[in-house]
């Protein structure tokens, strides 16, 4: 699976559901907001 990240260093990632989360920093993982996934994927075209 490929993974996005955000400027910032965060990994943003579908799991296999297909729901879009994001792993923060301190190693917590939570549902990825819109602008987080766009920031992550917004110039891969996905």
């Amino acid at each position: 699976m490929a993974y996005g990240y955000t400027t910032d260093g965060r990994r943003v990632y579908q799991d296999d559901k297909g729901t879009w989360l994001i792993e923060e920093r301190d190693g917590t993982v939570r549902q990825a907001t819109p602008e987080e996934i766009d920031e992550a994927y917004g110039d891969s075209g996905q």
